[in-house]
């Protein structure tokens, strides 16, 4: 049924671990039953470990038809509840958008924020506007800008006598609003408009450089389109895309999703995106927005499993794994900060106030790599929560745990410091 999806990654760290011969274990089909069992003589049968927790399940909501599970080692189905019906997924929509960006991009994308003035420079001063044209950055935050304003001090310019003009996608500090995020711009720029915050902002720079003093003497206006005949004087590179989405999907952030998603053509897109290279079929997986806000984002179990397993595909191109761009069990904070899944597990949560959803994989001495997708829907978020890390602890103590993640999914940088830290200079290119 998915004799497409690779394992040779698990394929060779089976082989290292001397058990290769786990992928030549028989699957069956339950008779009566609308699950995919995986049978073998090593550990307790899977029926009779999962079915208490969907009979709790059951109780907490209105049925065990409203929770999905899928269970998945390599090419092999090992468990599956629901696992083809769609149900609201919440934040697990993120693994999608992930997909999505990375398929447009690449890992070391950088959205470009450029800096250009529309008239002369004379001795430091500005005669003319000081134009700010967008690149669709979507983490361009208070370090980023003041270290914009510091760039700018450093060739000398320290007036604009014309105004700041704000065009093009361009966000800050997660507002969207043009006049906004030109005010943001506009005291970034200028230390003598600053806060006791954005002072904390600028001391955890990495690098000791004054405080940037840019007066602009007239107003903020955003235009459309950049005005004509502009002298460039500075292109700013965001981190790279890779951090990004580790950002994003660590602390589940919906500003971050909504902006890819906007610079990648809308849900739709990602939606057609995210099912075609993942191979998904189109009635498992429908979107309405890239962040997972709302219940009308639904996708299947399996199609979330799909998702995880083809970002780790193409990561591997890179040499680099989903625990690049995804929460790791022991290493992250953010969303799981108060989870117990197993060490080391990669996962995505995903909740919503009647929605406790849980992805990714976890790492098993007799299964090798376990994709796996709980999908519960009903109004006990924390008993779900809890009753899900259970389940993967229990299936991970079956199986046989173990003391590190295999290679290909070891969560390891593989980023210059520069593409990963806000403020870094080295990001920035003088064209003026």
């Amino acid at each position: 049924m998915l004799e497409w999806l690779s394992a040779i990654p698990l394929a060779l760290w089976l082989d290292r671990a001397g058990l290769e011969d786990v992928l030549q274990i028989p699957v069956t089909w339950q008779q009566n039953t609308s699950r995919w069992v995986l049978h073998s003589d090593r550990g307790v049968n899977l029926t009779e470990l999962i079915d208490p927790y969907l009979n709790s399940w059951s109780q907490k909501s209105l049925g065990q038809s409203y929770q999905g599970l899928w269970l998945q080692s390599g090419e092999q189905v090992l468990f599956e509840h629901q696992g083809t019906t769609l149900f609201s997924g919440a934040s697990l929509t993120k693994v999608a958008t992930t997909l999505a960006a990375l398929k447009e991009w690449g890992p070391y994308h950088q959205f470009t924020t450029q800096v250009a003035i529309a008239g002369e420079i004379n001795d430091g001063v500005v005669e003319g506007d000081l134009v700010i044209i967008g690149g669709g950055d979507p983490l361009l935050v208070w370090q980023e800008a003041i270290a914009i304003g510091q760039q700018l001090h450093e060739l000398g310019i320290t007036e604009v006598t014309g105004d700041l003009i704000i065009t093009g996608p361009l966000w800050m500090n997660y507002e969207t609003d043009p006049a906004t995020v030109g005010a943001l711009f506009y005291r970034s720029m200028n230390a003598h408009l600053w806060s006791s915050y954005i002072e904390n902002q600028y001391r955890s720079l990495p690098h000791d450089l004054p405080r940037p003093q840019v007066a602009i003497a007239g107003s903020i206006r955003s235009q459309e389109l950049p005005p004509a005949n502009l002298t460039p004087v500075l292109r700013h590179q965001s981190l790279a895309l890779l951090d990004i989405l580790k950002r994003l999907n660590v602390h589940s952030h919906n500003f971050l999703a909504e902006t890819l998603a906007e610079s990648l053509g809308g849900d739709d897109r990602i939606e057609e995106m995210a099912a075609g290279f993942a191979g998904i079929p189109s009635d498992e997986i429908y979107l309405i927005n890239g962040s997972g806000l709302g219940v009308d984002n639904r996708m299947s179990p399996r199609a979330s499993v799909l998702l995880l397993m083809a970002i780790q595909r193409y990561l591997q191109l890179y040499h680099l794994s989903i625990a690049n761009v995804f929460p790791v069990v022991g290493y992250d904070g953010g969303t799981i900060s108060d989870r117990q899944p197993p060490q080391y597990s990669i996962v995505k949560t995903g909740t919503l106030s009647t929605v406790s959803a849980l992805a990714g994989v976890i790492f098993t001495r007799d299964r090798g790599l376990v994709w796996f997708s709980i999908m519960n829907q009903g109004w006990d978020i924390e008993g779900f929560r809890v009753q899900q890390d259970e389940l993967l602890r229990q299936l991970a103590q079956n199986w046989g745990g173990v003391n590190a993640p295999p290679e290909t999914l070891h969560p390891k940088t593989q980023l210059a410091s520069s593409l990963r830290t806000l403020g870094d200079f080295s990001r920035h290119q003088i064209l003026w």
